[in-house]
């Protein structure tokens, strides 16, 4: 899609009737500031994403398809848009994008505005169904060898604290010993430590002792094994770390 009219008006309070659209027939969608040329922020209430999820990525210019997204993290932010809607609309959008600058945008989106918003869900079923739901286009990402490798690198900075937040230690642990393996993709010792502390967050009862058969001497590895050991400790254990610190 290409915009068929551009209006250019000055702002006239909180809001600001566009008397230059009258009489026009009613468009299917409308992006305020499309040239990018101020700050604009966008009202995206969950009810109308339905109306835009087939033809977003129909949008010629890309920068508009990046402003939308960054308009979408507002709404979610402000509580305008429902996290669960947000997701599903999310998930669906993904793979239909072919821009890696918008992915990026998208990326940025789940990273500031949706894992937050995640992680804060009271009820632990639904945080763990929709953590489960938006961990799925991330794993397809990572064994996707189209998708250029850095967005698959970046992928694993997404997947592996969603399915921390999915309570998924099975798929955790197969990572960490490589049971489960991506192209071009090597498990090195940030990444390994990274998957530890999920599952140490998860108090799973393995962590520990790979934790401990970790061969990194180096400062952070040492601090790494330190966090890992404090959060599986019991609380007595916990008062002997606090007195000793």
């Amino acid at each position: 899609w290409q915009a068929t009219k551009l209006i250019k008006t000055d702002y006239e309070g909180p809001k600001t009737i566009l008397k230059l659209s009258e009489g026009l027939d009613c468009p299917l969608l409308i992006m305020p500031n499309a040239t990018d040329d101020d700050y604009v922020k966008i009202s995206w209430p969950s009810d109308q994403l339905p109306r835009i999820q087939n033809d977003l990525s129909r949008i010629a210019d890309p920068i508009q398809r990046t402003l939308f997204w960054e308009s979408l993290g507002w709404a979610v932010e402000d509580g305008e848009a429902h996290l669960e809607d947000v997701i599903r609309f999310t998930i669906e959008q993904i793979p239909l994008e072919q821009d890696y600058a918008v992915l990026g945008a998208i990326q940025q989106f789940i990273q500031n505005r949706v894992i937050d918003q995640l992680d804060a869900i009271p009820d632990r079923d639904l945080r763990m169904k929709l953590a489960k739901q938006l961990a799925v286009p991330f794993q397809k990402m990572l064994v996707d060898t189209k998708t250029a490798k850095d967005f698959r690198l970046l992928a694993f900075e997404f997947y592996i604290p969603l399915l921390g937040l999915s309570e998924d230690r099975e798929t955790l642990a197969q990572v960490y010993e490589k049971i489960i393996v991506w192209p071009e993709f090597t498990l090195d010792q940030p990444r390994r430590w990274k998957v530890l502390n999920q599952l140490a967050a998860l108090r799973d009862n393995r962590t520990l002792a790979w934790a401990k058969a970790e061969k990194d001497l180096s400062n952070e590895g040492t601090l790494q094994l330190r966090g890992i050991e404090a959060s599986l400790a019991t609380y007595a254990q916990k008062e002997i770390l606090i007195t000793l610190s």
